[in-house]
């Protein structure tokens, strides 16, 4: 059993506002929060549908105890282990040493180096404590990411309604799109 704690909400910093104009073509500034508000929407839609985060934020994950080898973090991508704490037989806090600690952060597993082992803890709820920063920054993201999301702003602001059943099939295109774009970052649960 894992418990995600989102330790800081992220910001809009990996697409800016800048970015959605140029997409669109807009040149005054207007509209501005009302492209935001699109944008944060986009965004989030797309971490949903992908299982990944987007935007840079520190999350921590509790587990009841470490497995076998494999500590799989429902994540992705990792871009570093901040910490890794655990409470030990005596059910006293202690932090493992992080240069200890392996991690993938495409599959979102850790474990620990060659020749290391997980140690022993209490039998407790919430035993083993791993803080990690996942997500994208405006650099690392990949532009078939950053263009589904800029499309699918587009689509928003091209249609501030519901669509219609005459527009149905633009509608279709929009998703078909987006779902090839997000497709192969997408984190599928088995």
């Amino acid at each position: 059993m894992v418990k995600v704690e989102i330790l800081q909400q992220p910001t809009l910093e990996v697409i800016t506002i800048d970015d959605v104009k140029a997409q669109l073509k807009i040149e005054d500034n207007e509209e501005d929060s009302l492209l935001l508000q699109y944008l944060e929407t986009a965004i989030n839609h797309a971490e949903n549908y992908a299982g990944i985060h987007i935007r840079t934020r520190p999350i921590k994950f509790w587990f009841n105890d470490f497995p076998g080898v494999d500590l799989k973090l429902y994540a992705s991508p990792i871009t570093a282990i901040t910490k890794v704490e655990y409470y030990d037989t005596s059910n006293v806090l202690t932090e493992y040493t992080l240069s200890d600690v392996d991690f993938d952060k495409f599959s979102g597993k850790i474990r620990p180096v060659f020749g290391k082992s997980w140690p022993s803890v209490y039998e407790r709820f919430n035993s083993v404590g791993v803080e990690a920063t996942c997500g994208y920054t405006a650099s690392t993201l990949p532009s078939p990411i950053k263009q589904a999301i800029l499309m699918l702003v587009g689509h928003f602001y091209e249609n501030r309604e519901a669509t219609t059943s005459r527009s149905s099939d633009a509608s279709k295109e929009v998703e078909f799109a987006f779902k090839a774009l997000l497709d192969p970052y997408r984190k599928h649960v088995i």
